[in-house]
């Protein structure tokens, strides 16, 4: 799937019911304070979003997200 800009990733969480708030929140419950700044960062300063990205990976697992809904959110996410 093409990657999706910052706005259209985080609209595509938001119009599906995850704030970001919550994000943060699996963000700064990491227990590894380096894998916690890594994410962090790249949640706060990234411009585009891969499907296939670690980070991207690792929330959809955190909310209980299986594949084929984070490929349908990514699919709605590419219009926004």
């Amino acid at each position: 799937l093409p990657s999706l800009t910052a706005r259209q990733f985080k609209l595509g969480l938001v119009r599906n019911g995850i704030t970001l708030t919550s994000i943060e929140a699996l963000l700064s419950g990491e227990s590894d304070p380096v894998a916690r700044e890594d994410n962090t960062i790249e949640w706060t300063y990234s411009s585009t979003f891969e499907r296939d990205h670690p980070l991207v990976i690792s929330l959809s697992a955190s909310l209980g997200l299986s594949a084929e809904q984070v490929d349908a959110m990514w699919e709605a996410a590419l219009t926004y």
